[in-house]
């Protein structure tokens, strides 16, 4: 389920012409481009749990980044917060 809103989530956030012109999701969510770059480098070295963990931060990042425009936007912010929810449960 959480991953559906999160998947949900993404397709707002990077589907839409509007946004587009607002630039990439890794102009619009730094904190998510850190984190895949921080992946990557982890993986480079063969550290896969170092790795798994930079891609769960890449995710909390892309879900607070789909909230705040959300929010900003006046959405619902249901989607984004449905992983939020689960992970606090």
């Amino acid at each position: 389920m959480a991953a559906t809103a999160i998947l949900i989530g993404l397709m707002v956030l990077v589907g839409s012409p509007a946004r587009a012109e607002q630039g990439s999701l890794a102009q619009r969510c730094p904190t998510y481009a850190q984190h895949l770059q921080n992946a990557s480098a982890r993986l480079a070295v063969s550290d896969r749990d170092a790795a798994l963990t930079e891609l769960k931060r890449a995710r909390e990042a892309v879900s607070e980044c789909v909230r705040l425009e959300a929010e900003i936007q006046g959405l619902p912010t249901m989607l984004a917060s449905a992983h939020d929810a689960k992970g606090k449960a």
